[in-house]
């Protein structure tokens, strides 16, 4: 992985702390977990022994790609223009009456649940780079709907 990793200053930070907590937290835990295992004897027929190896090499993986995510991390600077659409704002638009809130992020950031669409998705893609006022198209599955930027925070 040496792509580079786009991250609001707020991802950055979760990343930082997720990363932290695995190494300080659950880390030293999986490595007792895996020591206690060991000491039960018979390795080979050992189940706790065996998931305890598997957490560990799971924990481990996650810290590499955590490490990997912040060593390209390309944190996003918002600046401080609040007439165009870009990468870390957040965008409310008028669709057809109905009201829709977004905060523009890097992929690895997306939760759509929350609010959080990545640059790549349809709407981010029609919205990005438009100004206060503006009226886009935006592609979804089911077609196409026209929309208004009516509010850029």
């Amino acid at each position: 992985m040496n792509d580079k990793v786009i991250l609001t200053q707020e991802g950055f930070n979760k990343i930082k702390e997720e990363l932290e907590h695995l190494k300080k937290i659950e880390l030293p835990a999986a490595i007792e977990r895996l020591k206690n295992a060991r000491e039960l004897g018979d390795l080979a027929e050992n189940a706790d022994y065996s998931q305890a190896r598997e957490q560990q090499a799971f924990i481990g993986g996650k810290i590499e790609e955590l490490e990997n995510k912040l060593k390209y991390a390309e944190i996003i600077n918002t600046g401080s223009s609040t007439t165009q659409v870009t990468v870390g704002r957040k965008v409310e638009l008028d669709c057809s009456g109905r009201k829709e809130l977004y905060h523009i992020v890097g992929e690895n950031e997306s939760d759509p649940v929350n609010g959080k669409i990545s640059i790549n998705s349809p709407v981010a893609q029609a919205i990005v780079g438009k100004k206060l006022g503006e009226v886009v198209i935006v592609k979804i599955p089911a077609g196409q709907k026209e929309c208004k930027i009516v509010k850029i925070i």
